[in-house]
C-alpha cells in the first residue's frame, strides 16, 4: 500500500508513547524535540525517562496501558516488548481513528517513522515503508555527508531572500523567476563548496536584477 508523506506539526499536541525501554526513550526524545506534549505509559522506565518525569517534561503513568490513555491523543507509538500489547493498542487506535506506529511491526502501523536528517529548517526524511529501517538510516547518513551541518545557514539565507522577495517584488512573474534563480545550479554548487560569502554577494546581485 502506498503511503502519503507528510510533516506533522506536533508543537503543543498530545502524543502517547507506550513502553519505557531504550526504544521508547528514543521515541520520546524525538517527540520532545518537536515540541510535543508527551504522555508515557509503562510500569518500568529508563533513568532518562525518570529524569524527564522528575523535571515535568513528560506525563509519566507508571503502570500497564489502559484504553483511556488514548484520550485526547493525536499520535501513538507502541514500543512495548509484547506483540499482543502492541496489537491491542493498534486495534484500539484504529477504532478511534488515531494514527499509530508499532515499532518494528509494519502490519500494525498506520504510519512509519522515517530516518530523518535535520539541518535547521531543512528536514530530509527517508522511508522504506517499514521494509528496512536500517537501509533508510544508511541512505540518510549518505545524504548527510553531502549536506553537512553548516547547511543550516544556507537554508536560512535562502529563506531570508524569499521573504524579502514576497514583500518587495509585486509582480508575480518576476518574483517566481527570482525564487527559481536563487536555488539554481550555481547556488547549489556554492553551497556544496561552502562559499557562503560569495553566495551572499551573488544573491544580492540577482535580487537587484529582478528589480528588488
Amino acid at each position: 500500500m502506498e503511503t502519503y508523506p507528510i510533516a506533522l506539526k506536533l508543537g503543543g499536541r498530545l502524543c502517547l508513547v507506550v513502553g519505557g525501554g531504550k526504544v521508547g526513550e528514543r521515541k520520546i526524545a524525538s517527540l520532545l524535540e518537536c515540541g510535543a506534549v508527551v504522555r508515557v505509559v509503562s510500569p518500568e522506565v529508563t533513568a532518562r525517562i525518570e529524569d524527564w518525569a522528575r523535571l515535568a517534561q513528560i506525563d509519566l503513568r507508571r503502570r500497564c496501558f489502559q484504553e483511556d490513555d488514548l484520550d485526547g491523543v493525536l499520535v501513538v507509538i507502541a514500543a512495548t516488548d509484547s506483540y499482543q500489547v502492541n496489537q491491542d493498542i493498534s486495534q484500539l487506535c484504529e477504532n478511534r481513528q488515531v494514527i499509530v506506529n508499532a515499532v518494528d511491526i509494519p502490519e500494525l502501523c498506520s504510519f512509519y517513522v522515517p530516518a530523518v536528517l535535520r539541518r535547521g529548517a531543512l528536514t530530509i526524511a527517508v522511508s522504506t515503508g517499514g521494509a528496512s529501517p536500517m537501509l533508510a538510516a544508511r541512505i540518510r547518513d549518505g545524504i548527510g555527508e553531502r549536506f553537512g551541518a553548516d547547511y543550516e545557514k544556507y537554508v536560512e539565507l535562502i529563506a531570508d531572500w524569499r521573504q524579502r522577495a514576497l514583500a518587495e517584488i509585486p509582480d508575480s512573474g518576476r518574483r517566481e523567476a527570482f525564487l527559481k534563480h536563487i536555488v539554481d545550479d550555481v547556488t547549489m554548487d556554492m553551497m556544496q563548496k561552502e562559499q557562503f560569502d560569495l553566495l551572499k554577494e551573488r544573491l544580492a546581485d540577482v535580487y537587484c536584477g529582478y528589480g528588488g
